[in-house]
């Protein structure tokens, strides 16, 4: 695995590919004075080598490899590759299972307060790779918080008659996960349900939106998902969530304006047709 590597100032950068190929990270650990990478910063000691095995949990590796080394006087990059099997929640994205390849470039520098390593790994082009895109959000404030959403659609004319919003408070990202694969078999079974008009999802730290569009009242009270169903007995025995709210609502007025393509002239939402000629794009609530 490291057949080829030079011997002078490039043992340690030889032992961390080893320590991270084998798991027994200990020995390694406590000859690095200072440790970076693009999840951490400044670690040392037990917590590099509680931080590694967190990696490897996460990102379940194969056979390390080494692509090429750099050797100055007082330091070595090292570029490896990896396989690695998505087991654990990274980057905010639950595990896939999903096997992929990771490269990275380690540079050690020795001076006289020890060793230091700093870890370069591309995060985009892992994110990628596991099947999503990397999206820049702003940091949370006092006064707003910051998060993601789906879009759950249904090709359907029928106006909506009724909203149901809920809401469930997660307490740790596992947890967060569960309800996630809840959902999506909750969402298959709506989408057969008799009256669903789509929903939205939104993710907000510890909170889990959903707002579900349906054609009536009655239509969200006949609904019969055995998901939902599970989701609710675990919800009401402790294992799930700390909190939830279910809501719904009937709209009291409703507005809806479209744009012309061809001429920018606003249209009735019904219209098939423009005043210009041209055919009216047609669009669902959510």
């Amino acid at each position: 695995m490291t057949a080829g590597l030079p011997t002078a100032g490039a043992t340690l950068a030889r032992d961390l590919v080893e320590a991270w190929g084998t798991g027994d990270f200990d020995p390694v650990a406590g000859r690095i004075g200072w440790y970076r990478d693009p999840l951490t910063d400044g670690l040392t000691g037990p917590e590099l080598a509680a931080h590694a095995q967190v990696w490897r949990e996460v990102l379940d590796p194969g056979d390390w490899k080494v692509l090429d080394v750099a050797e100055g006087s007082a330091s070595v990059a090292l570029t490896w590759s990896v396989e690695v099997t998505h087991r654990g929640r990274v980057l905010g994205a639950p595990p896939t299972g999903r096997s992929v390849t990771l490269t990275g470039t380690d540079v050690l520098t020795t001076s006289g307060t020890g060793t230091r390593v700093v870890r370069h790994v591309d995060l985009g082009a892992l994110a990628h790779a596991l099947g999503h895109d990397v999206v820049l959000r702003p940091e949370d404030t006092d006064s707003q918080r910051f998060g993601s959403a789906s879009r759950i659609p249904v090709e359907s004319d029928a106006e909506v008659g009724a909203l149901a919003l809920t809401w469930l408070g997660v307490r740790e990202e596992s947890e967060s996960d569960d309800v996630d694969r809840l959902s999506v078999e909750v969402f298959r079974a709506l989408r057969a349900s008799k009256g669903f008009l789509g929903a939205v999802t939104v993710d907000i730290g510890d909170r889990k939106y959903t707002l579900s569009a349906f054609d009536s009242l009655d239509s969200v009270r006949s609904v019969q998902n055995r998901a939902h169903r599970r989701a609710v007995r675990k919800f009401f025995s402790g294992r799930l969530c700390l909190e939830a709210v279910v809501t719904t609502w009937a709209p009291a007025t409703s507005a809806w304006f479209r744009r012309c393509a061809g001429c920018d002239d606003l249209i009735p939402a019904d219209a098939d047709a423009c005043e210009c000629g041209r055919p009216a794009a047609k669009s669902t609530l959510l």
